[in-house]
């Protein structure tokens, strides 16, 4: 039996032009269970352990260490290992010598941070991955990626067919990137790419002399055509469209500011990963973005904590729907380009202006168009969303950039309460649907 709901507190903007989400039938994937870094993140936030401590754990959780605590264990596999990586990197000169040999010991690719300096890619690679007696060329000719594998052992890849598909997404991935925004990765030779095992599907890891470009080297899951996920048949398909897009975005963003948010790197390639890949997107919005949104309606979207910092390419998606522009993400980072270091919020503002919006006008549509415009299972999903029932806090809701997830913004009286009717309204499957109607100003309706 459905519980009734009393009222739902509902958003609209000022400036909303028109409901732009796509139309998802229910939910195909499941929830997952955190990853070991939301849980490791989550205790480190409680001042359980030091930053070293916190980054010892997490290279556990990468290299499947029988070492890591119970607790921080996970069935879900860590989604991108960038941001470990380049915490490692501006860690690494103040680690003790016995934390350096700990964390080299229980993942070799930490090595990388003492062999840095060496005189070729291809050397680090070797160094690094021994193992990986293939290599492949992205293309015949003209190739942008070298592609190091194996075929024995612990490393072993399914067969050249899989190593083939990576190539091809690579080589598109180059292309569409290079043409829209006019960038490739710094490496003067073909990038590097290793396929191998471990607790997430990939990573893009800095090379070379400190600064705010960097050289990289990207690391792909070696089984990730394999993978499965709840009833999704394609799920390996969508994984070899969509990581090799997201770590190769990340080594294009090395070529701009190194040193950026972690909130604009991981939603700028997580959006990038359904522009490249169109049906990759249901996935994208389905498993990523929409179940941590809706678990943190009040946290702002530039906090880059646990799995916020993917989910929030529904904000980059929205920004480029809007303003009806292909190239709002490419204009954010050219002008994260003009500033070494954190520049994101400055960057998203001054193009926001160019395109005659503000931050207070995107974020409330932002939140109008992606907390309440879809299907509602009260029943199924009311601990998951807490934005389904009454509520009176999101008059707070944050219009304004700041940083943390715990500061909040007067919305004044943008807002509206809806009074759904005591059946819930027009029953489809059991869910709730709240639709937006555009040019009707502040109405929105049940149905």
């Amino acid at each position: 039996m459905r519980k009734k709901v009393s009222s739902l507190l509902i958003f609209f903007a000022i400036s909303f032009t028109a409901f732009a989400g796509p139309k998802i039938r229910g939910l195909p994937l499941p929830f997952e269970e955190p990853d070991s870094f939301s849980k490791i993140e989550e205790a480190a936030s409680k001042e359980q352990f030091d930053k070293s401590s916190e980054l010892m754990y997490k290279v556990m959780a990468v290299s499947k260490s029988d070492k890591l605590p119970t607790r921080f264990k996970s069935t879900t596999r860590v989604k991108c290992v960038t941001s470990l990586m380049r915490d490692l990197d501006y860690a690494w000169p103040d680690l003790s010598a016995e934390e350096k040999m700990q964390l080299k010991k229980i993942w070799p690719p930490c090595k990388v941070y003492d062999i840095a300096q060496q005189d070729t890619y291809l050397s680090m690679i070797t160094n690094l991955f021994p193992d990986l007696d293939k290599t492949y060329n992205s293309k015949k000719k003209k190739y942008h990626f070298i592609l190091h594998y194996t075929l024995t052992g612990s490393n072993a890849v399914s067969g050249e067919k899989f190593v083939k598909q990576v190539g091809r997404v690579l080589e598109k991935s180059y292309k569409w990137i290079n043409k829209v925004y006019g960038k490739t990765y710094k490496n003067t030779e073909p990038l590097h790419v290793v396929l191998i095992t471990m607790n997430a599907w990939g990573y893009c890891a800095p090379l070379g002399a400190a600064g705010q470009t960097r050289d990289a080297y990207i690391a792909l899951l070696h089984s990730m055509d394999k993978a499965t996920h709840g009833n999704y048949k394609k799920f390996g398909k969508a994984m070899v469209r969509g990581v090799p897009a997201h770590e190769y975005f990340h080594a294009v963003q090395f070529n701009f500011d190194y040193n950026e948010s972690l909130f604009m790197m991981e939603s700028s390639s997580t959006w990038i990963e359904g522009v490249i890949y169109p049906m990759n997107k249901t996935y994208i919005v389905d498993s990523i973005a929409m179940p941590y949104v809706y678990r943190r309606p009040m946290w702002p979207i530039w906090y880059s904590g646990k799995d916020y910092c993917y989910a929030t390419m529904l904000f980059q998606r929205y920004l480029h729907e809007t303003l009806r522009s292909s190239k709002i993400n490419a204009e954010m980072w050219a002008e994260c380009e003009k500033v070494n270091g954190d520049n994101s919020i400055s960057a998203i503002t001054t193009v926001l202006a160019s395109h005659n919006s503000s931050w207070p006008e995107a974020i409330k549509g932002y939140g109008a168009q992606n907390y309440f415009s879809r299907y509602w299972d009260y029943n199924k999903y009311k601990k998951v969303w807490p934005a389904m029932g009454t509520e009176g806090n999101h008059n707070t809701y944050g219009v304004e950039p700041t940083v943390g997830p715990s500061v909040l913004y007067d919305m004044g009286s943008h807002y509206i309460e809806l009074e759904p009717p005591a059946d819930l309204g027009l029953k489809k499957g059991g869910e709730l649907l709240i639709k937006f109607k555009p040019n009707v100003g502040a109405k929105c309706v049940a149905s």
